[in-house]
């Protein structure tokens, strides 16, 4: 079998006043002498002009593989950018600015081709984003078409990318195992956030994960959780999760989002009138 490019993951080391940037990119090659080798490079690049998200900054990256000879074996390219995502008191920040989400929801779904995606609608999309001063989308509630991020990247839209987890309406039968507390349920929830983290790794757009849609909270979320700091990833969790073992909210040090936005959440239940930055999510 040939040698060839397995992987690649783009990580990113921002100064704390923004003037550069050291930019760590590894790279996995399959099969090759070592089987599996993974080698780690590390190049610095000048951050010119902060990415804001109106005008993105993106880099074209270009990684090749070449035999003892000289010989080009494989080449991968990706549009990448280069940001921080973190949160103050009642702020998120890209880059070191707030930004203020403006943000919908999209399924893909067409009038007339139901599931069928075509990269016009998908530009037709965003281009009524941003005419209506939209900077943010949703992905409900399960990953989306791998030009949906690319084009998103172009446009410099926001996205929260959702797992495919939803559980809706265990709450109504409490009687009833619910998945997100069962064990056996736990690697299979992991699957898909693994999936939807490894596919979308590299994309700028992306602000923050969701871990599920409507699925309650338990310990497999726990274990979720703690997968995304693994990756060491820029991106901030959110916890899509709708209504949380009777609205309470758990574990919310990491969590950026509450699904739905009620007084009684943000005012009555919200632990200690948190500091954290609320982003209502559908």
């Amino acid at each position: 079998m040939q040698t060839f490019i397995a992987d690649y993951f783009l990580r990113t080391n921002i100064a704390e006043d923004f003037s550069y940037a050291d930019v760590e990119v590894e790279v996995k090659i399959d099969n090759s002498f070592n089987n599996n080798d993974i080698t780690d490079f590390t190049i610095e690049a000048s951050l010119l002009t902060v990415e804001t998200g109106l005008a993105p900054n993106l880099y074209t990256l270009v990684i090749t593989l070449k035999d003892a000879s000289g010989n080009l074996v494989d080449c991968e390219s990706c549009q990448v950018g280069i940001r921080k995502i973190s949160k103050a008191p009642e702020q998120l920040l890209v880059n070191g600015r707030p930004v203020v989400i403006r943000g919908v929801n999209r399924h893909e779904h067409h009038p007339r081709l139901g599931k069928t995606n075509l990269e016009s609608c998908m530009v037709k999309d965003l281009v009524l984003m941003k005419q209506n001063n939209i900077n943010a989308v949703r992905n409900r509630h399960y990953p989306q078409h791998q030009r949906w991020y690319e084009l998103c990247d172009l446009f410099g839209m926001y996205m929260i990318d959702e797992a495919n987890i939803e559980t809706h309406g265990f709450f109504y039968y409490p009687n009833y195992k619910h998945p997100a507390q069962e064990s056996c349920w736990a690697a299979s929830m992991l699957d898909r956030v693994v999936g939807m983290v490894e596919r979308g790794k590299n994309h700028a757009c992306i602000i923050i994960w969701s871990i599920g849609n409507e699925a309650s909270y338990g310990l497999n979320h726990a274990a979720l959780s703690a997968f995304l700091p693994q990756k060491h990833l820029s991106v901030k969790e959110a916890r899509n999760s709708g209504f949380q073992q009777h609205n309470k909210l758990n574990n919310i040090s990491s969590s950026l989002t509450h699904l739905y936005k009620l007084d009684y959440i943000l005012y009555s239940i919200w632990p200690d009138r948190s500091p954290h930055p609320a982003l209502h999510g559908e």
